[in-house]
């Protein structure tokens, strides 16, 4: 995966969950996917097609930002269902959530 870089300032990937459920299976392909994007990147994970977070798909995601400069890594798109579990969880608390991916884009800058 080629990651644009845009004047020295690190690129914002956007990264669409296609699965309506962050579980285990879903999860893995999070991670291997964010494992080749530069740690420098920002990425917006676009979750607005997702219904549903288990214990798994939680845990990729904060697996997903480890390493990673706080904030770097947002979320976007939370349908309601999948937005309860988050602050139940308080993912809230670990990752800046927006209604839209273009919200994320504007927050970090694009």
């Amino acid at each position: 995966m080629n990651m644009p870089h845009l004047g020295g300032v690190a690129a914002v990937v956007v990264l669409p969950i296609p699965s309506r459920r962050l579980d285990g299976v879903a999860g893995r392909v999070l991670l291997d996917t964010t494992r080749r994007i530069p740690m420098d990147a920002r990425i917006v994970i676009d979750l607005s097609s997702v219904r549903h977070l288990d214990s798994l798909g939680i845990a990729s995601l904060c697996r997903a930002a480890r390493g990673r400069d706080p904030g770097s890594v947002v979320l976007a798109g939370l349908e309601p269902e999948a937005l309860v579990i988050a602050r139940i969880t308080r993912l809230h608390e670990v990752f800046a959530i927006y209604t839209t991916v273009a919200a994320a884009e504007r927050a970090l800058g694009l």
